[in-house]
């Protein structure tokens, strides 16, 4: 069985935003700088209103209520930004590109045309197809995932073939949430 299909920047953009929040190394690491950056404004404001005056005590309080109001817009835009970067730097030979991707004798195969990229995949190393919107993400590792787009039946057919012939379930998922948050 074979398929082709195009990948865009988005594309590419909504896996990665995928990636960074359901890996949990990330959201500890998002908890304890957020935690520790929370502990030290609390530290400087008690110090200062303790040995200055209250009222640059205040002050200071006032300027952190502020930085909590404007950091999550602060956070997106970074991210965002961060994203994009690596997108350019890392997937810029695929953006628009016509993929072929097949499966036979339990291997998928997925090339590049006009790249002459072309990786092999065994079954034996896809752990899970979870459905993200309107993307299927095979994965291969704990981080790597073959993107297959969900607008047509081919594509659709395909990804259930392999589901099929893995005994693997598809696992569905909602990105109203991690849309809203950084799109």
């Amino acid at each position: 069985m074979q398929i082709s299909y195009k990948l865009t920047k988005l594309d590419y953009l909504i896996y990665q935003l995928y990636i960074y929040e359901t890996n949990p190394k990330e959201r500890k690491k998002r908890f304890f700088w957020r935690s520790l950056s929370v502990g030290i404004w609390l530290f400087a404001i008690f110090y200062i209103s303790y040995t200055s005056s209250p009222t640059n005590g205040f002050i200071l309080f006032l300027v952190f209520i502020l930085m909590l109001c404007f950091y999550p817009f602060y956070v997106k835009s970074s991210v965002k930004k961060q994203f994009k970067k690596y997108i350019q730097k890392y997937f810029i030979n695929s953006i628009n590109k016509e993929i072929t991707a097949s499966y036979k004798d339990n291997e998928i195969c997925v090339s590049i045309q006009k790249n002459n990229s072309f990786n092999k995949f065994s079954a034996k190393d896809i752990k899970k197809i979870v459905k993200f919107g309107d993307m299927f993400y095979i994965f291969v590792g704990e981080n790597t995932a073959i993107i297959v787009p969900n607008d047509s039946p081919n594509n659709l057919a395909f990804t259930t073939h392999i589901a099929k012939a893995l005994n693997l379930g598809i696992s569905i998922e909602n990105n109203d949430k991690l849309i809203r948050k950084y799109l």
